[in-house]
């Protein structure tokens, strides 16, 4: 038996079909022509018991009575305002926004001022 039968072989043993066994043998056996492949073998079937299984008696379940409702309410607990901040917690702070500044902001002037730089720069290499 031949390299290549015997990866086709093994291929097929993996469970895939003859046309994709075919096509990975063929990638690397080109001329490859599939000749008897090796019978997989079936598994072999367990034996079932014969042994009758015992039927299961019901099993009776304790009988869960309700629970009576409390004699006595519980006080009413106070809801706080939502507004209210609780002691010891962090309260909101607002933070001043500054005003837009008339003009370009000192981000956009830098940013022109490094894109004028590197044209120079670029315009002084092409120029050597």
């Amino acid at each position: 038996m031949s390299a290549a039968q015997d990866y086709y072989d093994q291929v097929l043993s993996m469970g895939h079909s003859a046309e994709d066994a075919l096509a990975h043998t063929r990638q690397h056996y080109p001329n490859f022509i599939p000749g008897d492949a090796a019978p997989i073998a079936a598994p072999a079937p367990t034996p079932m018991s014969q042994e009758a299984i015992p039927a299961v008696e019901p099993v009776s379940q304790p009988v869960i009575e309700a629970t009576p409702p409390p004699a006595v309410s519980a006080p009413a607990v106070a809801i706080a305002s939502p507004t209210a901040t609780p002691e010891g917690a962090y309260a909101p702070v607002s933070i001043p926004v500054p005003e837009q500044a008339e003009g370009p902001s000192r981000t956009m002037v830098v940013v022109g001022a490094c894109i004028v730089a590197g044209v120079v720069a670029l315009l002084a290499m092409l120029m050597l």
